[in-house]
C-alpha cells in the first residue's frame, strides 16, 4: 500500500494538483479540491485492493479444483523438466537408438517463471487472507 501511494503522490496526484490549480481561483478552494480527489482516489485503492482480497478468499474456499489448480500446474511443469532432464537421459542411455528431446524454448521458462511467481503469490495470499478481517461496517 505505501507504494501505491507513493506512486499516487508522485505522479497522479501531482497531475491533478497542477490542474486544480490552474482551474481555482482562492488557495482554499484549491486545497479543498485537491483534497477530495486524494481521497476518492485513495478510496477507489482501498475498494479494488478489498475486491482482489475477496476474489482470492472465494478461490481459497471454492471446491478442489479451484483450490489445487495453481499446485497441479506447477506439478506439470515439474514432470516436464524432471523427464527432459533426469528421466529421459537415464533412459536413452539404455536405448540410444531413442530421438533427442526437442529443446526446452525460452517461452517455456518464461511461462514457468511466471507460473512460480504466480503461485507463490497466490499461496501466500490464500494463508493470509483467512487471517483478515475487513469491517462490514465500512460499505
Amino acid at each position: 500500500m505505501k507504494k501505491i501511494l507513493e506512486w499516487l503522490s508522485g505522479g497522479i496526484i501531482k497531475d491533478l494538483g497542477n490542474i486544480v490549480d490552474d482551474l481555482t481561483t482562492t488557495k482554499e478552494e484549491k486545497e479543498i479540491l485537491k483534497n477530495r480527489l486524494v481521497n476518492m482516489i485513495l478510496q477507489h485503492a482501498l475498494e479494488s485492493n478489498k475486491l482482489k482480497a475477496a476474489i482470492i478468499g472465494e478461490e481459497a474456499r471454492g471446491n478442489f479444483l479451484q483450490r489445487s489448480w495453481r499446485p497441479i500446474v506447477m506439478l506439470a511443469f515439474a514432470a516436464v523438466v524432471v523427464f527432459q532432464f533426469f528421466l529421459y537421459p537415464v533412459i536413452k542411455s539404455f536405448k540410444p537408438e531413442l530421438p533427442e528431446l526437442p529443446v526446452l524454448e525460452r517461452p517455456f521458462w518464461d511461462l514457468l517463471m511466471i507460473g512460480i511467481g504466480g503461485y507463490v503469490v497466490g499461496r501466500s495470499a490464500e494463508k493470509i487472507v483467512p487471517q483478515l478481517s475487513f469491517n462490514k461496517s465500512e460499505k
